[in-house]
């Protein structure tokens, strides 16, 4: 599942394809709603993506994203976070803490703790279990 491009293996892009639509990304607004939905845009040109080392993934801070904001309790269009998020080798932070908008809801793989890079992690306001 994600495979875009169908060569295989999952690009960074890919990737957070995956977190966007695990995540109701439709419905985040504002910024986001143009450049994620669209699969051609660079990774490193997404709102709240920041790369280095070479244009990997190391910052995803999505605070102002009004994430599972289609989700109730007969509609759930929200699964939470993808597995393949483990495949961030670069990872430094995650940022998805409710803020203002709709807490992050589903679920928080446990590929999550193979992210070795990983020393940030704010999930505050979320409503997720694990897997």
């Amino acid at each position: 599942m994600g495979d875009i491009n169908a060569d295989g293996t999952l690009s960074q892009r890919e990737v957070l394809h995956l977190l966007y639509t695990f995540t109701d990304g439709y419905d985040w607004g504002g910024k986001y709603t143009e450049l994620w939905s669209d699969v051609e845009t660079p990774s490193c040109e997404l709102p709240g993506i920041v790369c280095e080392n070479g244009g990997k993934v190391t910052h995803i801070n999505l605070t102002e994203a009004n994430m599972c904001a289609g989700w109730n309790k007969y509609n759930k269009m929200c699964i939470g976070l993808p597995s393949e998020i483990g495949l961030f080798s670069r990872l430094k932070s995650i940022d998805m803490s409710a803020g203002t908008m709709g807490p992050l809801r589903g679920t928080i793989p446990k590929e999550i703790s193979s992210i070795q890079s990983l020393e940030y992690l704010n999930l505050k306001g979320s409503i997720l279990h694990g897997r």
